[in-house]
């Protein structure tokens, strides 16, 4: 399932969690609901969240808050991950635990939506059933879950690729990739001539300007020949 459609299907049930739980008196206020929907909602759009921020989420007092926000942790469905070299500041990340439970849920609700509506009775129908229209559902990769210890914001990871639109993409969701690694990622999309430019230039200083630099399949040969890639398998070995 895409990001987009998990957030429609997000929306839809805080949306019937609103109705049942403010706009009538048939259920009461869910504060573990209302943090898993914020925290799944937040790392989906790529924003920070904090202890502060999912206390006031859960709608409920700030100690009751706080005690549902332990309880997850202790279960594995929230990590806590330090933003600071004194480990006195940190944010707070769905786990992998809580993606793959939330993803099964999206995915049954939509079955049960699918059905309800006539959308299809067999399971490969439902799968392609696209919340809110058709799609390639069964063919999206899982949604990634943020780094346990992340690599660090006091530093700046920079990218030297091409412009093309896979790196494009990566550009555009740069603050996704923040928070997802823990660090502030830095995307220089350059036109091929001036990313082999940039790249030889970089190549003649003591300290390279970028941590990972992306290449055009055709210049494997001439780079490796100027000794500007070489093969990782030493490092890999380590």
């Amino acid at each position: 399932m895409t990001s987009e459609e998990l957030l429609r299907i997000l929306t839809f049930v805080d949306s019937m969690r609103t109705l049942s739980e403010k706009r009538t008196s048939l259920a009461s206020v869910d504060a573990r609901w209302n943090i898993i929907s914020y925290a799944m909602r937040r790392h989906m759009e790529g924003k920070l969240l904090t202890v502060t921020s999912v206390a006031m989420a859960a709608d409920v007092p700030y100690g009751t808050a706080m005690r549902r926000i332990d309880e997850l942790i202790k279960e594995g469905l929230l990590m806590k991950r330090t933003r600071s070299k004194t480990g006195r500041s940190f944010s707070l990340h769905p786990t992998r635990a809580m993606i793959t439970e939330y993803e099964s849920f999206a995915l049954q609700l939509k079955n049960m939506v699918g059905k309800t509506f006539g959308f299809g009775t067999d399971e490969s129908a439902i799968e392609d059933f696209y919340f809110g229209g058709y799609y390639m559902a069964s063919r999206i990769l899982s949604y990634p879950n943020a780094m346990r210890n992340g690599a660090g914001y006091d530093r700046t990871v920079r990218i030297l690729s091409p412009s093309d639109p896979t790196f494009k993409t990566l550009s555009d969701f740069s603050r996704n990739l923040n928070e997802l690694c823990g660090t502030r990622i830095e995307i220089t999309n350059l036109p091929l001539d001036e990313l082999h430019q940039a790249i030889m230039t970089n190549h003649r200083k003591a300290v390279s300007d970028y941590d990972i630099v992306a290449i055009d399949l055709p210049w494997v040969g001439q780079l490796s020949e100027a000794g500007v890639i070489r093969p990782l398998d030493d490092i890999v070995a380590r």
